[in-house]
C-alpha cells in the first residue's frame, strides 16, 4: 500500500508540474504549493491499510441495498393499504414502525436524510397553502375546543397506561403529554379529506390549527412536568 501512495504522489507531482509550469513559478514555490497537498497522504500512510480501501466501497454497496430494500418495503406497504381502501400513509407509517426496529436502522436514516430534508419543508408549505386565513378567526371557538379535546383524549389514555405499565404518576403524566400532538399524519388525513371534498376548507383549517397548536403545547407543559 505505501508504494502504491509513493507512486501517486510522484504521478500527481508531474503533472502539477505540467500544468501549472514548475520553471515558471519556481520549483521552490512548486514544492511547497504540493506539500500542502500530498501531507495527508504522509501523515496518514501508516493508518491506511489496504482492507479499509477495499471496504470502503462495499460497506457504501450494502448501504445502498439496505436503503433500496427499505424503500421497496414502504412502498410496498403503501401500496397494500390503498388496495385495501385505506391511506397509503397508513401503510408506510406501518412500514416505519416496523423498519424503527430494524438493525440496520442507522443506515436507513443516514440515506433518508437529504431526502427528508428536500420534501419536508415542501410537503408542509404546500399543506399550510391550502389553510383559509380568515376560517381561522372565524372558528377561533371551535378550535379552541377541538384542540383541548385532541390534547386530552390523548393525554388520559396513555397516561392511564403508563400507571398500568408501572411509572409513577410523575412519569406517565409527561409520557401523556409527549404523546398529545397530533402532527403530519392528522394534517395528512385531513388534506385528504379536503381533496375529495369530505371537508371543507373551513373544516380544514380547524384541524390543521388544532395539530399546531398541540405541538406547540407540548414543550412548555412536558417541561413543567419533568421539573415536579
Amino acid at each position: 500500500m505505501s508504494e502504491t501512495l509513493d507512486v501517486l504522489e510522484k504521478r500527481w507531482r508531474g503533472a502539477c508540474r505540467i500544468l501549472f509550469g514548475a520553471e515558471a513559478c519556481g520549483l521552490e514555490e512548486c514544492k511547497e504549493w504540493l506539500s500542502g497537498l500530498t501531507e495527508p497522504i504522509s501523515h496518514h500512510r501508516s493508518s491506511i491499510s489496504s482492507k479499509e480501501v477495499i471496504s470502503a466501497p462495499t460497506d457504501y454497496c450494502k448501504s445502498a441495498k439496505t436503503f433500496m430494500l427499505a424503500l421497496a418495503f414502504m412502498l410496498m406497504y403503501a401500496y397494500l393499504a390503498e388496495f385495501i381502501k385505506l391511506s397509503a400513509i397508513v401503510g408506510a407509517f406501518i412500514a416505519g414502525i416496523v423498519l424503527n426496529r430494524s438493525r440496520h436502522l442507522k443506515e436507513i436514516e443516514d440515506k433518508t436524510y437529504g431526502l427528508e430534508m428536500l420534501f419536508m419543508p415542501i410537503f408542509f408549505i404546500s399543506l399550510g397553502m391550502l389553510v383559509d386565513v380568515h376560517a381561522l378567526v372565524e372558528f377561533a371557538v371551535p378550535i379552541v375546543i377541538i384542540t383541548l379535546i385532541a390534547f386530552a383524549s390523548k393525554l388520559i389514555p396513555c397516561a392511564l397506561a403508563s400507571v398500568l405499565a408501572g411509572l409513577r404518576q410523575k412519569e406517565a403524566i409527561a409520557v401523556g403529554i409527549g404523546m398529545a400532538p397530533r402532527g403530519e399524519v392528522a394534517l395528512i388525513v385531513a388534506s385528504l379529506g379536503l381533496t375529495t371534498n369530505v371537508l371543507t376548507a373551513g373544516q380544514y383549517s380547524i384541524i390543521s390549527a388544532m395539530a399546531l397548536l398541540t405541538t406547540f403545547m407540548v414543550p412548555p407543559l412536558l417541561s413543567r412536568a419533568l421539573k415536579k
